[in-house]
């Protein structure tokens, strides 16, 4: 470590400041006091060295004993526990749904996917984008199937774009792999009755 004497002007009245002066890419902790590597600190754009004064460790540690502290005082409820996802009641459909400018999916796909309100998921996705979607199918009560339809039809995932649910296929190919999850589903179900 080097220092080094710098005068400094501060509104007309000058000072002498003793600056620290460390290694290029070395900064000294004010929390721990050791001499880091620069990429153990945080950015903070207002200092002069672009860096925060006390490292990663210190600051953690400092937020874990702060937050800590706020709990046991009681000024902090304690951490929720994660949201449960509640089970939907009503019977979702399965989909699926083209934008109005490329009806047959050649250019961005088709999308697949399900909804306990097809109608109403349509008019969401229109809002978002500045073309209408147009439902193709529907298979009522056929939501369930819908990660089955995906990995059947993931080679075929438009990954360049609109999403997960897109696939470029055509209506008929959707249609028959639909179909095929079915029965698939139905023979691993023990068959109809």
């Amino acid at each position: 470590m080097r220092a080094r004497l710098f005068l400094v002007r501060s509104l007309s009245k000058v000072n002498i400041v003793l600056l620290q002066m460390y290694e290029p890419g070395e900064k000294g902790c004010t929390g721990c006091d050791r001499t880091l590597p620069s990429s153990h600190f945080h950015v903070a754009k207002a200092t002069p060295s672009g860096l925060q004064a006390r490292c990663k460790d210190c600051v953690c540690e400092h937020n874990r004993l702060y937050y800590q502290e706020k709990r046991r005082m009681g000024d902090e409820p304690e951490p929720a526990e994660p949201a449960v996802k509640k089970q939907r009641v009503e019977p979702e459909d399965l989909y699926v749904m083209a934008l109005s400018t490329d009806p047959t999916g050649a250019v961005h796909g088709l999308k697949v996917g399900r909804s306990s309100n097809i109608a109403q998921r349509a008019q969401t996705l229109s809002e978002s984008m500045p073309f209408n979607i147009s439902v193709l199918a529907t298979f009522p009560g056929a939501g369930h199937l819908e990660k089955r339809v995906h990995s059947m039809l993931d080679e075929t995932r438009n990954t360049a774009g609109r999403g997960r649910e897109w696939f470029r296929v055509t209506l008929p190919h959707v249609i028959h792999t639909v179909a095929c999850v079915m029965v698939l589903t139905t023979d691993a179900q023990g068959g109809l009755g």
